[in-house]
């Protein structure tokens, strides 16, 4: 099959929705598929696109991104490159709703005469009920997301049931929900899933090391993670903290270790960025308990790096993590250093890191993930021929 991606994010940068995506287009490729990327570029001023080859994946990268939810960029110029393309391709792949490659390709659908699917990572929750512990920042992120993609969303609810198939992270994820509930068909489920080298079985490389691994932020909170460390009675263990790059919430994290040294006594503490991913892999799988305290996750890849790497996991109740084996979630977060005590009492956390591992194997790895993503494509150019055909 020609096989035309549509993502906001993508190599080289470094997040959960790039990741999947990568490995989604590399291994359809690897498959023996024609796969092209289009792909945003906030640097980039005119619209002169650059096309690379990145193993075997071709890319096309064009001046768009989204901040403060809204979209920027060369909306017109975008849709017409996606007719051009989509004329040659056997299915498009839009990946996330509430984006700027999906959202300016929906007005346009209905001249797309190929299979289309929608790879939906999650979306706005519109509840209020599933935010706990609201800080100032979230809370002025709920209310304008309520507003801003409430509208977008019915503007766009016809033009979502023209998708052939629609394929959610887990069954129990919010965004399924709301497709069913309005009416859209072909919902599907395709787990996110880990590369093979994050696979281990081998207790004896594990080390007293509790770990979290993500771009410093505000969202995926590592000050609670410092915070929650400190009140742990097991002063033996270590805490890595692993970002990509240092920011202004890398500095809060080194001044805040600083003020817990002093209120607390000196605890082992590395905060880390710019490491290669192979050290990282290597952390991971030294730790017993992987640690996440996000705001907001959807099917967090991090979660099953470290389940795959034979660890336990406390986290906070975000996203479909409640629905994982392996590890515990936490109604609030004063529970957090109790339950890291109870996974490391009498090394509880062994129990707990076999059952995630199981669950990680049998279903998120990422030949078994990829080859249901190549039978979902088929099938929507399958279902796309019957509807002409009608």
């Amino acid at each position: 099959m020609k096989i035309l991606i549509l993502v906001f994010t993508y190599y080289p940068e470094v997040n959960g929705v790039q990741t999947v995506t990568q490995y989604q287009a590399e291994g359809l490729a690897m498959l023996g598929h024609d796969v092209t990327v289009i792909t945003g570029d906030r640097k980039k001023k005119d619209y002169q696109t650059n096309i690379e080859n990145h193993k075997n994946v071709r890319i096309i990268r064009v001046p768009a991104y989204t901040e403060f939810m809204l979209h920027f960029g060369k909306k017109k110029e975008y849709q017409n490159l996606v007719r051009e393309e989509a004329k040659n391709s056997d299915v498009v792949m839009a990946v996330c709703p509430l984006t700027w490659c999906t959202d300016w390709f929906l007005p346009v659908i209905s001249e797309i005469k190929c299979g289309k699917l929608l790879m939906v990572h999650g979306m706005h929750d519109f509840r209020w009920s599933s935010y706990k512990n609201l800080t100032l920042y979230s809370f002025i992120r709920k209310i304008w997301g309520d507003i801003r993609w409430k509208q977008l969303l019915f503007c766009n609810r016809k033009r979502f049931k023209q998708i052939n198939i629609i394929a959610h992270l887990h069954e129990n994820d919010y965004a399924y929900g709301y497709f069913k509930k309005h009416h859209i068909s072909y919902n599907k489920v395709l787990y996110n899933a880990v590369e093979d080298s994050f696979f281990n079985i081998n207790d004896s490389i594990k080390e007293n090391l509790i770990i979290n691994v993500g771009t410093y932020s505000i969202n995926k909170n590592q000050l609670l993670c410092l915070d929650s460390f400190y009140k742990i009675a097991s002063i033996d263990y270590k805490l890595v903290l692993i970002g990509t790059k240092k920011n202004s919430y890398y500095d809060k994290l080194v001044k805040k270790k600083k003020e817990l040294d002093k209120k607390f006594g000196y605890r082992n503490v590395e905060i880390l960025c710019e490491i290669s991913r192979e050290d990282t892999i290597k952390y991971i799988k030294k730790a017993k308990i992987y640690l996440l305290t996000s705001y907001t996750e959807m099917f967090p890849i991090s979660i099953i790096e470290g389940l795959a790497s034979g660890s336990a996991y406390v986290s906070t109740d975000v996203g479909i993590v409640k629905y994982l084996p392996g590890g515990i979630v936490v109604n609030n977060i004063d529970e957090i250093p109790k339950a890291i005590d109870m996974l490391i009492e009498n090394n509880q956390w062994k129990e707990k890191a076999k059952k995630g591992f199981r669950f990680v194997y049998s279903n998120c790895r990422q030949e078994i993930q990829v080859k249901k993503l190549e039978t979902l494509l088929q099938e929507a150019v399958s279902n796309d021929i019957k509807n002409i055909v009608v």
